[in-house]
């Protein structure tokens, strides 16, 4: 599960680099599992969260392209019990400083 920061027709640069990246693994890539969001806040991390909870629950880790939007996601699993990394893996990218501060739910 990928979410990419800011709405993308999947042409794009982002969904390209995930297909290449997987494809050189030998990793296939279902698109409808690639999210991607309004803009790139803490609330956005959490809404997409729970909408592709909602629709995948059996999802247990998701890549976000910005680590804003995985610290929401991690609030978002803190507030519905969901065990970080146990239950859900969350992986955020671009190493910003409130995520030193962050905590394990």
């Amino acid at each position: 599960m990928f979410v990419l920061k800011g709405r993308f027709p999947p042409t794009t640069t982002g969904v390209k680099a995930i297909n290449e990246a997987c494809g050189i693994r030998g990793i296939p890539v279902d698109e409808c599992l690639i999210y991607s969001t309004k803009a790139v806040t803490y609330e956005d991390g959490f809404e997409v969260t729970d909408e592709l909870l909602r629709e995948h629950p059996d999802v247990d880790g998701v890549f976000y392209t910005a680590d804003i939007l995985a610290l929401g996601a991690l609030q978002y699993c803190l507030k519905r019990n969901i065990n970080v990394p146990e239950d859900l893996k969350i992986i955020g990218f671009d190493d910003i400083a409130a995520c030193t501060r962050a905590f394990r739910p």
